[in-house]
């Protein structure tokens, strides 16, 4: 796979969707100050998952079941975005085998808002697509521009096996 960024509509089946919105939005507690840098000082909420074996296994069968790449998971989290918290160009890992999957699971934003961005390209945030991208690749997600809903990605980073 070379630098694309891989799109992948309708991920997860709608109930499944709604339900794992509502979950991580209102049954747990997310925290406030994570950043795509270290040293930065644009903040966002944020949630990890990893621990949570069950639901990051049955959601990650279904990114398996679309992607026919043979990915394993060491990480599995929620960003949670409201207006004026955009993040910042980063990369997630270093490693030629790492791959992140992002699925865009808060509503559809209107375009050029909330967008997920690479040094190329902005891509409009579309609520239940994956994205599949080499984890060395620079991207920020940025922000809603207006509202009171968040943008909220799930994200895995990967290795290939």
């Amino acid at each position: 796979m070379s630098n694309e960024i891989l799109i992948y509509e309708n991920i997860l089946p709608k109930k499944t969707l709604n339900n794992l919105l509502q979950f991580v939005l209102f049954n747990n507690e997310h925290w406030y100050g994570h950043a795509s840098n270290f040293n930065s000082d644009k903040f966002f909420y944020f949630k990890d998952f990893s621990d949570n074996i069950f639901l990051a296994d049955t959601i990650f069968q279904h990114i398996l079941d679309k992607v026919k790449m043979n990915l394993k998971y060491n990480r599995v989290y929620a960003n949670i975005q409201y207006v004026n918290q955009d993040g910042e160009f980063h990369i997630d890992a270093h490693e030629i085998n790492a791959y992140t999957c992002m699925i865009m699971l808060s509503k559809t934003l209107q375009e050029g808002s909330g967008c997920f961005c690479t040094k190329e390209k902005k891509y409009p945030f579309i609520q239940n697509n994956l994205l599949v991208f080499k984890s060395s690749i620079q991207h920020m997600g940025e922000a809603p521009k207006e509202g009171r809903e968040p943008r909220v990605t799930f994200v895995y980073k990967t290795l290939v096996q």
